[in-house]
């Protein structure tokens, strides 16, 4: 059960991030894919604690936040 809410919640996380990227600037378009290729590369390599810490939490931030 655990896991179909995960991929469930991970579907609805791609549908909207889908939905917005597509009205982002090429700039921010490219950084946000790159840190989606990021997380799921360290997903894959087990290492996801070892991701950047607040400077790269507060650089995705920005980014969803920009117009």
């Amino acid at each position: 059960m655990l896991e179909n809410g995960i991929i469930e919640s991970m579907t609805a996380i791609a549908q909207e991030l889908d939905q917005h990227i597509a009205l982002w600037p090429e700039e921010t378009r490219l950084q946000a894919e790159q840190l989606v290729l990021d997380v799921i590369r360290w997903g894959d390599a087990q290492s996801l604690d070892c991701m950047r810490g607040r400077d790269l939490e507060q650089d995705v931030l920005d980014i969803l936040d920009a117009p």
